[in-house]
């Protein structure tokens, strides 16, 4: 980066710590096509590209008041847009295992199918009658495969309050489960 560049992203990102949301805005401009040559690289993907490039911003303005001790942007940048794009890898590897094993347990036959589709029902319905904050943390944990830092981060808690709310919600899920099949 040339030093006018380096002292308007410095200039930038001390506004955007302010809460400058047309900062924000030029700082996206000024480094989007930077971060899409490398994540095209990574990904192969325009899709995956562009959502990596917005959750990288996402993350960014939520975190707007540590900006302003970042020495590297372009680092920085780079290393959360490369953390998001192997989230979303291990995130899809985990989904396209899950609809795998469904799909063998539906070819094995129609009884096999009830039973997959009468658990299923239950589970969502178990997980209906959780309480609100249990529920959220559940669902973003095992349906959306977050992990349980992004969780705390997105809800603005602590990990160990995650934690808590995941352990709380699991054994009352599995308490519940328990009822219907024994």
């Amino acid at each position: 980066m040339n030093t006018p560049e380096l002292h308007l992203v410095k200039e930038l990102l001390l506004l955007i710590s302010a809460g400058d949301q047309g900062a924000f805005t030029k700082l996206y401009h000024l480094k989007k096509n930077m971060l899409y040559s490398f994540l095209i690289k990574l990904t192969k993907s325009v899709e995956l590209t562009e959502d990596v490039i917005q959750d990288v911003f996402i993350k960014l303005w939520d975190n707007r008041a540590l900006l302003d001790g970042i020495a590297e942007v372009d680092a920085y940048l780079i290393t959360l847009a490369k953390n998001r794009a192997l989230n979303a890898f291990k995130r899809a590897t985990r989904e396209r295992f899950f609809y795998d094993t469904q799909e063998e347990g539906i070819e094995n036959g129609t009884d096999e199918r009830l039973i997959l589709n009468d658990t299923l029902k239950r589970v969502g319905k178990a997980v209906e009658n959780l309480p609100p904050q249990q529920r959220l943390v559940y669902v973003l944990s095992r349906e959306k495969f977050m992990k349980r830092q992004e969780i705390a981060d997105h809800l603005k808690i602590s990990s160990s309050t995650v934690n808590n709310h995941l352990m709380q919600a699991l054994r009352t899920l599995r308490k519940t489960l328990n009822s219907f099949f024994w």
